[in-house]
Order: structure tokens, then sequence, then C-alpha cells
């Protein structure tokens, strides 16, 4: 377990022993460490688990840039490792302390289907497999007390679907950080663009006569045409495995007569995410033309986006105002526009909804021109679904998998996954 400084003890020296003896590689820069050695005894010290594959030295000038850090409080990090054995103990101890009523204040966490589809992780764990599940497991600090009285974040201004998705009946438990949109179509804007009504469902946009829009109800994937599939409060999965065989097999279908060539259809495939969109550059800024984006619908008749990134609060937390700062200040416009954390470290679109404009530029210079963001704004409107992805996600995607093989092979697919995510859900 790799833990990154911040701690009260009485010497930098004790601090490398207690990281040595336990197993863990203390990192500790210049400035925290003289933050350690000057503290006074009595500053309050946060403690913040983070569950990511990618996040490691982006978060430390964020904390430290906190108002009243180093001051009035310090956090102590702990990286949970990415795999291995050392990851399962870490995991398996950090589960146990909160059954205890402890365990760590502040929880940062990647959602489990990112790690899933890295090849080195498929079989790894999440800390929280089902964050969807555990709003309701008494686990986390309800925040909306918190959120009414916040310093640093523009609640009305973070995307309303996506931050919908980390309420359960006792209110606000989880943040979303970011999101994700998959597989939207972007074609220019003119006489050729496909008219159709908007918002549609799936099963309507793939029984279309216009082919660049059942070409759009083929690219996207099967875990987000099923849309708000599990409800969790009942854990139970809201298709019967007839209703999901049905839909899977007029995906398979309609993959199989789509066009293979997006460029066919006049325009491009890209996904709102980090990642993608850096690649696409300034392909939708002021030099570009205005465009018309076209999302695959899910089977309700709307759009899915995925949450990729999160945090929350310890109900065990005996540091629930320090710990909010925290909280409050990752979720400012300064830091989700500008930190080192947001533009490397995390996947996804920041969920302040006035980002990736011309004045609010990501990823230090994309951005989308007024025309384009106008188009954004109106696709985001359509989203009905905001999820936490994880292994349900993942068994569906298995399904997607089989969908290229015989009749025989989809309906074996579809049943083993079936049961198989009835499991899940019963033993989650």
């Amino acid at each position: 377990m790799k833990r990154i400084g911040i701690a009260l003890v009485s010497s930098f020296f004790c601090v490398c022993l207690c990281g040595f003896f336990a197993g863990c590689k203390t990192i500790v820069d210049a400035e925290s460490a003289s933050s350690m050695l000057s503290a006074p005894s009595e500053m309050t010290v946060v403690t913040l688990c983070v569950d990511h594959r990618a996040v490691r030295s982006e978060l430390g000038p964020v904390l430290q840039a906190i108002p009243g850090y180093g001051k009035e409080f310090l956090v102590d990090t702990t990286m949970i490792p990415s795999s291995g054995g050392e990851r399962d103990a870490v995991v398996t101890r950090v589960r146990t302390e909160m059954m205890a009523g402890k365990g760590p204040d502040l929880f940062f966490c990647e959602c489990p289907l990112l790690g899933q589809w890295n090849s080195e992780q498929k079989d790894e764990t999440a800390l929280f497999p089902f964050p969807g599940q555990m709003l309701e497991s008494r686990a986390f600090l309800p925040l909306d007390s918190y959120i009414a009285n916040a310093e640093f974040m523009e609640w009305e201004k973070l995307f309303p679907a996506v931050m919908e998705a980390g309420k359960g009946s006792e209110g606000q438990m989880l943040l979303p950080l970011t999101y994700s949109l998959w597989n939207v179509l972007i074609c220019p804007k003119d006489e050729s663009s496909p008219s159709f009504q908007r918002p549609m469902t799936w099963r309507e946009m793939a029984a279309s006569e216009d082919p660049v829009l059942r070409f759009t109800a083929a690219i996207g994937w099967i875990n987000d045409v099923a849309g708000d599939f599990a409800d969790y409060s009942k854990d139970e999965l809201r298709l019967t495995e007839e209703e999901l065989l049905e839909l899977v097999q007029g995906y398979s279908r309609l993959r199989g007569e789509a066009p293979g060539n997006y460029g066919e259809q006049g325009g491009e495939i890209i996904d709102f995410s980090a990642e993608t969109l850096q690649a696409v550059g300034s392909g939708l800024g002021d030099n570009s033309k205005e465009c018309c984006m076209i999302p695959c619908y899910n089977i309700s008749g709307g759009v899915t986006v995925n949450i990729t990134n999160f945090v929350a609060i310890n109900r065990n937390t005996e540091h629930p105002d320090e710990a909010f700062r925290v909280l409050d200040y990752l979720l400012s416009k300064s830091v989700q526009c500008t930190s080192d954390l947001y533009q490397n470290g995390l996947l996804g679109m920041p969920v302040h909804l006035e980002l990736g404009q011309a004045d609010t530029p990501l990823w230090g210079s994309w951005y989308m021109s007024e025309e384009n963001f106008r188009e954004f704004q109106a696709l985001r409107k359509e989203v009905n679904t905001a999820k936490f992805p994880g292994p349900l996600d993942a068994a569906l995607l298995k399904i997607q998998e089989a969908s290229s093989g015989s009749e025989e092979a989809l309906k074996a697919a579809v049943h083993k996954q079936y049961v198989e995510m009835q499991m899940m859900l019963g033993e989650s």
C-alpha cells in the first residue's frame, strides 16, 4: 500500500519507519514533511482513502491548495494498490473498519467498470463494486445540509441528472466528479442532417428508415442501450431474461445490418470523455462547422451517461466539517477547469455545466464553439439515466461480445450472465 504523507508524528524519520513496518511505501514531499514537523498536536487530520488506478501525484497539490490546509487541518492519504494480494488485503481491512464503526473519513473512487476494462484488473474487486446500492446502506454521510452551506462548489451549476445518481432516501450521499457520454455521432448541421423527433427510444431509432439513425443505434454499448436496467433498492433487474434476450437479439441483428464505416454517414464518432476529446483537439471549436450531435438513445427514450469518478464521506467520520471542505473544494469550478487532477488524472467530463467553452477550456485548450456548446447542452438535457458502471455493466458487455456468434451461443450467454447478475445483486 502506498501512503502519501501528511500525518501528525513527532518526526519525519518515524513516519518512514511506520510506513516500512506496515508494509507501505510512504512518499512525502518537502512541503508535506515540513507541515508534519510543525503541525500543532491539536490539528485535525482527515484520512482519505483513494481507490483509483490513475490518480497519484495529481491529488496532492489540490489538497494543499484548500484554504485552511496546514493551518486548520491536514489530509492523510492512503492509495489502495491497483492489483495483487496487497490490494485485497487493504480493501478487506477498510471494509472491516467501516463495519466496526471506523474507517477513513473520505473516499475518492473511480467507478468499478473502468478497472474491469483494464486487462490487468479483470479479477480485481473495487472497494465499492455497487455504489448505487450503497446509497441505502448507511455507509456514507448525508450531505444536504453541508451542500446548502457550501463555500466553493456551485451546486445549482453541477449536472443535475448526474448528481441525482448519488442521492438516496436520506439525501445526497455520493458526489460524482466526472461522467462520460460514449458513442455520439458528430456530423455537420446542414440540409443533409437527419430530421427526427428528439428524444426517441432505441427501438424507434433502430427501426428508422434513416440509415444515419440506424447506424447510431448500432454503435452504442449494450449496457448503455439497456439504460437503468437494475433496481438497487429491490436488488433486482428491471428486465426479465426474455426481455433481455429480445433486446440483445435485436441489437445483434442491427449491428450486422448497419453500415460498417461511419465515414459513410458524413460524420465521426466521439466519446465525451477526456481521453477522446483531447485527441479530437479543436474539432468542435471556433474554426469548426456547426455540428449535429446524435446519441445512441436507450430503450426508455433518453441518453445514458456513465459516472467515472466520485467522492463520499464515511458516516463514521469524527471530522465531517473538514471532510466536506475537501469535497467542496474538489467540486469548485476552478479546480474542475484548471487542476492537473481533472486535466490528467480523471477520465470523463467535469460535472460543472459551464465548462468546455472558450473562456472555460478543458485540458488546456479544448473547447466548443458557441453553436456546438448549445448543441451539447441540448444533448445533456436528454439524459434520463446516469449510473455508476460496475459488474452488472461488465456482464452485459460480455453478452455483447457473444452477439456476433450463433443464436444458440447468444442464448447461452444471455442465460449465463443473467443468472450471474441476479447472484451479484443478491450477494452484494
